[in-house]
């Protein structure tokens, strides 16, 4: 499902994003930081305005012809006001009927999955360019920067659970889904047995058929009795 594989490497870029400040944090050394935090705002950015086969915006929610992320860059990302500003996504989701009386909701959009990621991007690259930022010269890191970077790993990790469970739960609705799809095809092809069956029986073949069944089974019936009845006789002697 190619759904499902993009959020899983949505989740990897979480992991990624949590391993480059936590070795910044231990090495004492945040140059190379700022540099991953770009590759990481770019692909994310691709994911979540990625298009299906027809040319639509698989995280539109709905806005099927407009890019769900509206940033292309980490500096306007930095910009913005607010994270949301930078998502422009519906909040549709489908629905679709698996059993009588069974629907199941289907899909997410971009801001679901990404407005955490995108926050901690924008809170780095905000830092980054204040007073106490410029972690490209941060060779030794200060009592600021080393505060900030300790306090975004519990922040990233949090990001990072809730993207988990949200590609849990899509791969689970996938699952059913599919197991729908897999039930009506056999259903579907029973139907088409039935239906050519009786187009195709020949009625006396058919009596014969049955009578043949009923003989079968009253001789069934009776080896049956007989059996019972010879336990019976074994017991009483």
């Amino acid at each position: 499902d190619l759904q499902d594989t993009q959020l899983t490497s949505l989740s990897s870029l979480v992991s990624t994003l949590k391993k480059a400040i936590s070795d910044s944090v231990a090495n004492n050394d945040a140059t190379g930081l700022m540099t991953q935090v770009q590759n990481i705002f770019t692909q994310a950015s691709a994911i979540l305005n990625s298009k299906d086969a027809n040319g639509d915006y698989i995280y539109g929610g709905g806005k099927t012809d407009v890019p769900p992320v509206t940033v292309n860059s980490l500096a306007a990302l930095q910009a913005l006001p607010t994270t949301a500003a930078a998502f422009a996504n519906g909040n549709l989701k489908k629905s679709v009927q698996v059993a009588d009386g069974i629907n199941v909701s289907y899909g997410v959009t971009a801001s679901d999955v990404g407005t955490d990621l995108m926050q901690m991007l924008k809170d780095i690259s905000t830092f980054d360019a204040g007073g106490s930022g410029n972690f490209n010269s941060a060779t030794s890191l200060t009592t600021a920067q080393n505060t900030f970077l300790t306090n975004a790993i519990g922040q990233i990790t949090t990001a990072g659970v809730n993207l988990n469970a949200a590609t849990a739960a899509n791969g689970y609705v996938s699952n059913r889904l599919t197991d729908a799809q897999t039930q009506q095809a056999s259903m579907t092809t029973l139907y088409k047995g039935f239906a050519s069956d009786i187009q195709d029986t020949n009625m006396a073949d058919a009596a014969t058929q049955l009578s043949l069944n009923q003989t079968q089974l009253q001789a069934a019936l009776q080896v049956t009795a007989g059996l019972h009845q010879l336990s019976l006789l074994n017991y009483l002697k």
